[in-house]
């Protein structure tokens, strides 16, 4: 479990066993005592406080025996603390291309954060004004394998938005790619990557189920 360096998280327990008493189960975290937030039925939650960004420990699960016998111990789990990351990412639709299946900034937001706040990670979406561009043909999305490169209509989009912003990722929503089965696309290490929707309608629909 990832712990974020800034503030404090829970991680919550169900004890299964029907052999042990419950109660005569303690938790330690790093070598030092672990207090239960709540302790019901066979369920506890614990608070967790990460430290020094990097450092991994155990929470270890200790059955209490008798007091000449070391303590046994019943199960653990890995942390490690992170500082935590904010993104920002902007969607700009063009020439009139919807995002599929009626999702909007804020369903995208609280699933992305969703994800990624096991990796004490957040993420903030917004939606820009859209743009229009011509293209001569349908949008040349590029060759299978290009890693790299943007694709002149590529390069026509992102000179028609304009500067981007330092820290902040944007997705450009084109409604159809010239290859129907392309997804989309976004070079390596870039701040700026496509997102063709049209090909996109089918799965948002089952996802939307």
């Amino acid at each position: 479990k990832a712990l974020s360096s800034a503030e404090p998280d829970i991680l919550a327990g169900t004890f299964q066993s029907s052999d042990v008493d419950f109660s005569r189960v303690s938790f330690e975290m790093g070598g030092a005592a672990l207090p239960a937030v709540s302790r019901q039925d066979k369920t506890v939650i614990l608070t967790l406080q990460g430290k020094t960004p990097g450092l991994e420990e155990e929470i270890l699960a200790l059955l209490n025996t008798a007091d000449t016998l070391p303590r046994k111990v019943l199960g653990k789990v890995n942390v490690v603390t992170y500082n935590p990351i904010h993104y920002n990412l902007v969607l700009v639709p063009v020439n009139d291309a919807t995002v599929p299946g009626g999702l909007d900034a804020q369903s995208i937001s609280t699933h992305l954060n969703t994800v990624y706040q096991q990796a004490v990670v957040s993420w903030n979406v917004t939606m820009a004004a859209g743009l229009h561009v011509a293209f001569k043909d349908t949008f040349d999305e590029g060759q299978a394998g290009l890693l790299s490169n943007y694709t002149a209509d590529m390069k026509k989009v992102l000179h028609a938005h304009g500067e981007l912003q330092p820290g902040t990722y944007y997705l450009f929503l084109i409604d159809t790619p010239r290859n129907v089965s392309t997804l989309g696309y976004m070079p390596r290490g870039k701040q700026a990557g496509f997102v063709f929707t049209g090909p996109h309608q089918g799965d948002v629909r089952k996802f939307l189920k």
